[in-house]
């Protein structure tokens, strides 16, 4: 003994630092599965969000470089009825004030991004299947946009 009264490692049983080792290698192994657990949890995250992002800001272009064909394309009947907000100064068939449109837009894109986050932050066995299920449905909306639109 010394003079803290701890017993010295020389003073030890052989079976306690076996012991003592193997409770270490466990926590060890335990700590690096968790960290690439976490590791595997934000890129997954990440590439859900830039899908969704990426997809919204192709969506974004095309509606701009569309503008002029736009409220006769549009299928969404609520994006109709905002792009048709401004008719009531305007005549049928010029191209529409798509501002409020592209505004509530990006607005809705925000909030699909910052809940999917917040979703995996809370719960990540509930935001795989949710961010998948999104992220899923934004490539298929990326190559209807692509395939269906009219070429020019």
């Amino acid at each position: 003994m010394n003079v803290l009264n701890i017993p010295l490692p020389q003073q030890c049983e052989l079976g306690q630092l076996q012991g003592a080792r193997e409770i270490m290698r466990d926590m060890k192994r335990a700590v690096l599965a968790e960290l690439a657990r976490w590791q595997s949890v934000r890129v997954s995250i990440f590439i859900y969000l830039l899908i969704v992002a990426s997809v919204a800001v192709y969506d974004f272009v095309l509606t701009i470089k569309y503008s002029s064909m736009l409220q006769f394309m549009e299928e969404n009947p609520v994006g109709r009825w905002l792009m048709g907000l401004d008719k009531l100064s305007r005549d049928f068939g010029e191209t529409p004030d798509l501002t409020l449109f592209l505004t509530l837009k990006t607005i809705g894109t925000l909030t699909v991004l910052a809940t999917m986050y917040l979703l995996f932050r809370w719960r990540s066995r509930i935001g795989h299947p949710v961010a998948l299920g999104v992220s899923s449905y934004q490539i298929y909306l990326a190559g209807y946009l692509t395939f269906a639109l009219p070429m020019e």
